[in-house]
C-alpha cells in the first residue's frame, strides 16, 4: 500500500483485496474541508504503479471543476 498523505491524493495497492489497486483525490469546499471524494478502483493489472500518474492528474483536474462547480452554486 502507498499512502501519499499531504500531496492531495492516496494510492492503495492489494489493500481492499488481493489484485485490486485504489485511488483517491479530495473534493473540497471553499473553507478547505473534504467534502467528497473521487476514487477509481481497478485490477492491478490495468492500474500499475508506472499508470497509477496518469490517473491522478486526471482525477485531480475532475476534482478541481467540480469544486469550482460548488462555487458556483453556493
Amino acid at each position: 500500500m502507498i499512502a501519499r498523505s499531504g500531496k492531495g491524493y492516496a494510492i492503495s495497492y492489494n489493500n481492499f483485496s488481493s489484485g485490486i489497486t485504489s485511488i483517491a483525490v479530495p473534493v473540497k469546499n471553499e473553507g478547505g474541508d473534504i467534502i467528497a471524494a473521487i476514487e477509481l478502483i481497478g485490477p492491478e493489472q490495468r492500474i500499475q504503479p508506472s499508470s497509477a500518474h496518469k490517473y491522478v492528474k486526471m482525477m485531480l483536474e475532475a476534482a478541481i471543476e467540480l469544486e469550482k462547480s460548488f462555487y458556483k452554486k453556493y
